[in-house]
């Protein structure tokens, strides 16, 4: 297999104000993350007007994050070729309009394919952003800082996107929720041009073959993960379905070892910590968006909480969230990945395990330190993770190793709301929330692989081929 050529990453040519670039950077992420957070706490209201069933709500949800996990790669190798600044600000304006077109949208499944839309603006903002970092932090613990800053900012999002999302539906109703992102995304796309500084594309195919069969198999898993909670895992709709995912998925994994120019280089996944850093984050993603949307669900169903209430209960979580990542920074720098991530994924593993035994007559103080425990998993794992993957690579390929992680990472998310909202709709009684033993489980193994094979503090500052 021959490589297409590359040339080197070329640095700026004038210094940007990196504070101010770095906070629009982080704006991107904002949007996407107050967007998942906030809609979570929306989802009672929005069933009610649209008259949808819980197969509904959650294409409502996965829909976004199945073609944000989806378009990932593609849109990390788009932001190689163009330039990831280009590519960063038609991400902006591609949320904005498609968040319009949610606050409009007249039926379940019109807001669905506007959510898929907005997936895609998504899936640029993300894969951009990493790299964007790379180039204008060049050195290890400066980066580890930005990377943690970076992650803090979308940490906010999510403690405040369900108290924004809280207040709006009770104000407002739920459309506002997507009305928000509008006046963000146009402020976002003026200031870009102004203060990020282009780094230079380099010539690159997309292979889109790849990306189709990808999205086969995502959209496969997803849709037999989210119908087997109605139809039950061993019908045969269900089983075809999971069928063709994995057929696709092979057909990607063949694709890509034949191609000229891969989506995703497979030859990534020869390193260990590379590979375990991935799942860690993919494991990390699919327990705390699993357990924010049950949860979400089981406070305004079983609990009885309005949607106001509901986000000020899920506020702690959410705080936790983004203190952990501003702290993972600071942790990240001095002693490495390591001790970050076994903190994070161990809080994760036990704060869902006891999220699992509540029921609708649990105090909520004593449901508040659990939820504190995965707030801080998702916050303080995370930066950590990308540290690792980021650090594995050479900087030209910045852009495919930033797709690969944040692919993993919405992968997980899509994968979380699937199987555990699955699960809990088919519970019923005071242990619905048991489902979430499975999270825990999640949690446990991404530890355990951590564990094994991240195994020096520095071995994120190695970078690879």
């Amino acid at each position: 297999m021959t490589q297409t050529p590359t040339a080197p990453l070329t640095r700026p040519t004038r210094t940007p104000n990196r504070s101010i670039a770095l906070l629009v950077i982080s704006i991107g992420l904002f949007m996407v993350s107050v967007d998942t957070t906030a809609v979570n706490v929306a989802l009672p209201a929005l069933r009610h007007t649209l008259g949808s069933q819980m197969v509904g709500i959650q294409w409502v949800v996965d829909s976004y994050t199945l073609i944000f996990a989806a378009t990932l790669l593609s849109a990390g190798a788009a932001g190689d070729r163009l330039g990831p600044r280009r590519v960063f600000q038609w991400g902006l304006l591609l949320f904005s309009v498609a968040s319009a077109a949610c606050g409009v949208s007249p039926s379940v499944w019109t807001l669905t394919l506007a959510r898929g839309i907005q997936g895609i603006g998504a899936a640029m903002l993300v894969a951009t952003s990493l790299p964007l970092l790379q180039a204008m932090y060049p050195t290890g613990p400066e980066r580890a800082r930005a990377f943690g800053i970076w992650g803090g900012v979308g940490g906010v999002a999510v403690a405040v996107g369900p108290v924004i999302g809280g207040v709006l539906v009770s104000l407002l109703g739920w459309r506002a929720v997507f009305d928000i992102n509008v006046p963000l995304g146009i402020l976002g796309f003026v200031v870009a041009a102004r203060t990020i500084v282009a780094v230079p594309g380099r010539p690159r195919q997309l292979d889109l073959a790849a990306q189709a069969v990808s999205l086969v198999a995502l959209g496969g898993i997803t849709y037999a993960s989210i119908e087997a909670g109605s139809a039950g895992w061993t019908t045969p709709q269900v089983l075809w379905v999971f069928v063709v995912a994995v057929l696709a998925a092979v057909a990607f994994v063949v694709l890509e070892r034949r191609a000229d120019s891969p989506m995703l280089d497979l030859g990534f996944f020869r390193d260990r910590a590379f590979s375990v850093a991935a799942l860690s984050g993919l494991l990390n993603n699919f327990g705390f968006y699993g357990q924010l949307f049950v949860i979400g669900l089981f406070f305004q169903g079983d609990a009885g909480y309005s949607a106001v209430r509901t986000g000020f209960a899920l506020l702690p979580q959410a705080a936790a969230a983004a203190a952990a990542a501003f702290l993972c920074g600071r942790v990240n720098a001095r002693t490495g990945p390591r001790l970050p991530m076994l903190g994070g994924l161990g809080s994760g593993a036990v704060g869902a395990c006891l999220l699992g035994l509540c029921t609708p007559h649990t105090s909520y103080l004593l449901m508040l330190l659990p939820l504190i425990a995965v707030g801080f998993a998702v916050g303080f794992t995370a930066p950590a993770a990308m540290t690792v993957v980021m650090g594995r690579v050479a900087p030209e390929r910045g852009g495919i190793a930033s797709g690969v992680i944040n692919a993993a990472r919405q992968v997980g998310s899509v994968l979380g709301v699937a199987i555990l909202g699955a699960l809990y709709g088919n519970i019923s009684g005071s242990h619905a929330l048991a489902v979430l033993q499975v999270a825990a489980g999640g949690y446990a193994l991404a530890f355990l692989l951590v564990n094994a094979f991240v195994t020096k503090p520095g071995s994120a500052a190695k970078p690879g081929k």
